[in-house]
């Protein structure tokens, strides 16, 4: 096995401009806030009849802080790309945008062009790794290196490596990655192996297919068991409240009992429990003379008097 003589010494990559960078994140995420600040006080003053200084004054100070916001973010992306220039020497690593395909690759920076006037904008001279081919472009079209995902390198699977006897991509086979920044490989046209940095792999197309794919599917467990953590936690809830449900309804019958209890204890003391039956006062009296009327009279019931008809009575 040998090892490639390229070591990654000198890459521009993006842990490299890392401070910098959440800076200018950190002043983008404040201007977003000021300007939704901004719509919500102007939708306010649109939907206000009358004339509101207080709003009035709230809006001023928000654009106030717009424009200071906006004048921290160029100075901050400022000082990012002068960071990234000022290191972009020759013989250091990072990425240039192929304009045939609007893809990004790994280059070598070989040389700085000298500016012909004030107006001219600054040029370097990159050569691309693995390729060959040379281009000059300007400082939009150059970024930091971006590594590849560590999961990605998966050994057995096929990715292109520069080889080192002639600084060219083929096709091989990862064996092993290591914590230096490397990975092992083995060339299939040459069945050698050899120890090349990441600056000099390539992933595949259907590699990175792949990834993307179980970006997604890593994206979407989260989601399931989140939703599974929420259901069982409802569930929990439910079963606790039927526990005191059920624990409120064996206490409120502990207390009836009780109470009852309590109250047939009065009730015999007093004298309202007792076994004699009460009778009704509307109870047939008993024997054969026994009429529905007054209990126990013993008296028939009395008799209807006799209807006369009227005309009768007055003769």
């Amino acid at each position: 096995m040998t090892s490639s003589s390229s070591s990654g010494v000198g890459t521009v990559d993006e842990n490299f401009t890392r401070v910098e960078k959440d800076q200018v994140n950190s002043i983008e995420e404040k201007l977003k806030q000021y300007e939704e600040q901004l719509t919500q006080v102007t939708n306010l003053l649109e939907q206000s009849p009358q004339a509101n200084p207080s709003l009035e004054k709230l809006k001023n100070q928000i654009n106030e802080a717009i424009e200071a916001t906006n004048q921290l973010l160029q100075d901050a992306k400022s000082k990012l790309q002068t960071k990234i220039e000022d290191n972009l020497l020759p013989g250091s690593i990072c990425e240039a945008k192929y304009e045939d395909d609007g893809s990004w690759y790994t280059v070598r920076v070989d040389d700085v062009l000298p500016e012909i006037d004030e107006d001219d904008e600054k040029k370097w001279q990159v050569t691309f790794i693995g390729y060959g081919n040379t281009i000059e472009c300007t400082s939009e079209n150059l970024r930091p290196f971006r590594p590849p995902n560590p999961d990605a390198l998966v050994p057995g699977d096929t990715c292109y490596a520069v080889y080192s006897d002639n600084g060219m991509f083929y096709e091989a086979v990862i064996d092993k990655p290591t914590d230096k920044g490397t990975v092992w490989v083995t060339f299939k046209k040459y069945n050698t192996a050899e120890e090349v940095p990441l600056t000099h792999l390539r992933l595949t197309v259907n590699k990175k297919l792949r990834m993307r794919k179980r970006a997604e599917e890593t994206g979407k467990q989260q989601v399931a068991d989140e939703q599974r953590q929420k259901k069982k936690a409802k569930q929990e809830k439910r079963k606790k409240r039927q526990q005191e449900q059920e624990q409120e309804r064996e206490s409120n019958k502990q207390n009836w009992q009780q109470f009852s209890a309590k109250l047939g204890r009065m009730g015999k003391k007093a004298g309202m429990f007792n076994s004699k039956k009460r009778e009704s006062a509307f109870r047939s009296p008993m024997g054969p003379e026994g009429r529905v009327g007054v209990l126990n009279s013993g008296k028939a019931m009395t008799p209807d008097s006799k209807y006369t008809p009227l005309s009768l009575a007055r003769n």
